[in-house]
């Protein structure tokens, strides 16, 4: 329409309608098209956020299994110095004492 009036054409005779006409079918032939094309993208970006969720999630779990096993092997290395050796030797002691103050509880019961 714009090349019409630049060139002083009519811009609605009967060829100027004709032409509006084949603009507007070639214009719809291209629709589909912008359609596929959006769906591709679409799902490009789907697969793109997907992908980039699971490397997140492997990331965290390689993370979370580092942190485990560091605390593992702090607790180890925890197990190992003498101050451990005594607080344990410490507990036994005093379970050894409840158990024998338990017992001492323990009434007989006599068959009358």
């Amino acid at each position: 329409m714009l090349q019409r009036a630049q060139s002083g054409q009519s811009l609605f005779d009967e060829a100027a309608l004709a032409d509006y006409g084949r603009t507007a079918f070639q214009t719809t032939q291209l629709g589909p098209l912008g359609a596929v094309g959006r769906f591709q993208d679409k799902s490009a970006a789907r697969t793109g956020v997907q992908e980039e969720k699971n490397v997140a999630a492997t990331q965290e779990r390689v993370a979370k299994a580092k942190e485990a096993e560091a605390a593992t092997a702090a607790e180890e290395a925890k197990k190992q110095t003498p101050a451990y050796a005594l607080s344990i030797a410490d507990q036994l002691q005093k379970l050894e004492q409840e158990k024998l103050d338990l017992k001492s509880q323990i009434r007989k019961i006599s068959k009358d």
